[in-house]
């Protein structure tokens, strides 16, 4: 059914536009009534403003809490939840820079702990980035219309909303990003410099943004033939403040290799993935993204030849291009040192505030064509991201229900995996916290686990008494006595 609608509301744009492309009056009142439109929305701007980041915060709010917290969400939970001493010395054990824990530990004393205080925070800033998206692009347009419709795309984006409902600071980069890019193109030198460092305080791979701003900067000294010392100036802090930082950097390189061993090795297709999955939130057949990209690329390169050489704007190419290296470039930089530079580093969530830059990029350069041609394109893109929202199902592993089972029960339940105790460890906390001596993690499982300590790991053989070993997923030729939820409880005694 949902097939059938998509496919009508293709063929009902393609014979809407064929219908006013058959006759220059048909067309000429569609246009006029655009212009009536646009005179509408540039009187109520504000209004419609609201509006549009009302609906944003709709989509953010919108079963915030139906999905159990996942292992990183779990790790900032628990990091957060340490004092201010223990929480500086376990966070300089992570790989990320304190900005985000910092901002959510303040903003917990306020909100709380629950799943709805702790994600709250991100829904804030993706409702910001929202409002920042629609700021950036009137600057790049100077067109009300398209700034209020680009707030549409941002407020709709699956893959926005998805991080905007996580305990993790992808909502928080895309709003500093997007905020950096706004600063940057309005020439407000100390708000770039502000935010230029709060983007490499929040996260590292932040660091691939800072040669192309200062190729923008540069460039606009160029063009104006003129050198503003203050414009370099703005660079000059958030480098002093990579460099205090760098030791710490340094440290968090290091220990990378162990907690991101995680990351798949990259491919030349994973890039075209990664566009499928932030654009559409769904991860297309290849045949199909080749074809989706090919188009999208060819589009987007016609008109920056129509705009650049037929039109001679100097303005569009210099916005163009200066898009282009803030966002594609450093996202195949990115792909290629993954590939060939050995480092694991590609993937697409930490790639978020580059790939708002993109979209921002997508927009522009549709809005600069006929709008018998983003018009439809923007509702259909708009159509089809609602529709996978609706369509987005929750499976939880079932954390709740076995910390409910272990209130019946006086044996200890011993976890196969490190990535769901966690978020065990995490729910324990809120709600039975004397329940933490009842369920452990196995003391032989590999790898460097910085929240989970000594005392939450056993060696089931050396445990004298009967216990459940509890493993996600069921274990072959092996017979459960219990399943809860999605993990299966295995009767142990030695």
């Amino acid at each position: 059914m949902l097939g059938l609608l998509k496919s009508t509301s293709v063929i009902f744009l393609i014979a809407f536009a064929g219908f006013l492309i058959s006759k220059e009056s048909y067309r000429q009142g569609f246009e006029k009534s655009l212009k009536d439109i646009s005179l509408w929305i540039s009187s109520n701007y504000k209004v419609l403003l609201v509006a549009v980041l009302g609906f944003a915060a709709i989509l953010r709010f919108y079963n915030l809490t139906s999905r159990e917290f996942w292992y990183d969400e779990a790790f900032s939970s628990l990091l957060i939840n340490r004092s201010w001493a223990s929480f500086f010395t376990l966070m300089l054990k992570d790989v990320h820079p304190p900005l985000y824990y910092v901002l959510l530990k303040a903003w917990s004393y306020i909100f709380g702990f629950s799943d709805l205080g702790l994600r709250s925070f991100s829904v804030v800033f993706g409702i910001a980035a929202v409002f920042m998206a629609t700021q950036f692009v009137y600057t790049l347009t100077k067109n009300k219309s398209a700034a209020l419709i680009s707030g549409v795309i941002f407020a709709v984006n699956p893959f926005l909303i998805q991080y905007s409902q996580e305990t993790r600071s992808y909502a928080l980069l895309s709003f500093l990003i997007l905020t950096v890019a706004y600063a940057l193109f309005n020439k407000r030198w100390g708000l770039l410099a502000l935010f230029l460092s709060l983007t490499f305080l929040t996260h590292y791979m932040n660091l691939f943004l800072f040669p192309f701003v200062f190729f923008v900067v540069l460039a606009y000294n160029l063009l104006d033939k003129e050198v503003s010392w203050l414009s370099f100036s703005s660079l000059l802090f958030p480098f002093v403040v990579v460099l205090v930082w760098s030791p710490f950097l340094y440290n968090h390189w290091k220990g990378g290799s162990d907690l991101l061993g995680w990351i798949p090795p990259a491919k030349l297709s994973s890039l075209f993935y990664a566009l499928s999955t932030f654009l559409f939130g769904e991860v297309f057949s290849k045949s199909r993204l080749i074809l989706i990209f090919t188009l999208l690329g060819a589009f987007l390169t016609g008109v920056f030849i129509w705009q650049t050489f037929y039109k001679k704007s100097k303005q569009f190419k210099f916005n163009f291009l200066s898009l282009v290296s803030l966002s594609l470039i450093p996202i195949c930089i990115v792909l290629c040192l993954s590939i060939f530079g050995g480092m694991d580093l590609f993937i697409d969530r930490v790639l978020i505030g580059y790939f708002a830059l993109l979209l921002t990029l997508i927009i522009y350069t549709f809005s600069k064509a006929h709008p018998l041609v983003w018009i439809p394109a923007f509702l259909l893109y708009a159509f089809y991201s609602l529709n996978f929202l609706q369509q987005k199902s929750v499976e939880n592993p079932g954390y709740n229900e076995l910390i409910k089972f272990s209130n019946h029960t006086n044996k200890k339940l011993v976890l196969t995996d490190p990535m769901h105790y966690l978020p065990m460890k995490h729910y324990l906390f809120k709600a039975s916290p004397q329940k933490l001596a009842q369920i452990k993690v196995q003391l032989d499982t590999p790898g460097d686990w910085p929240l989970i300590f000594q005392e939450d790991r056993v060696e089931k053989e050396n445990l004298n008494e009967p216990f459940y070993l509890v493993n996600y997923g069921e274990i072959s030729d092996w017979q459960s006595s219990i399943k809860v939820g999605s993990f299966y409880l295995y009767e142990w005694s030695n």
